[in-house]
């Protein structure tokens, strides 16, 4: 399956229109994952105690936040 990274400011529309074209996708019989970066890296940051939202992540430290990217892009990569 290809795959297609979309990117673009907070709040510009990006998880809804990838929801949106999930379920077309869903009625048409193709195959889409939506995989949302900040998610991951949500999930990896909970699993090591630090329950922390999107927002929050961006307060953190840089050297962490970057670790956490890294740990999340191999994650996705994998999928």
């Amino acid at each position: 399956m290809p795959t297609v990274i979309v990117t673009g400011l907070p709040g510009v529309g990006k998880t809804t229109v990838l929801e949106a074209l999930k379920g077309i996708s869903e009625r048409s019989g193709l195959a889409i994952s939506v995989v949302n970066f900040g998610t991951v890296m949500s999930e990896i940051l909970r699993k090591r105690g630090m329950a922390l939202d999107r927002d929050d992540i961006r307060r953190q430290d840089m050297a962490l936040q970057r670790e956490v990217q890294e740990e999340a892009a191999r994650e996705i990569s994998g999928r």
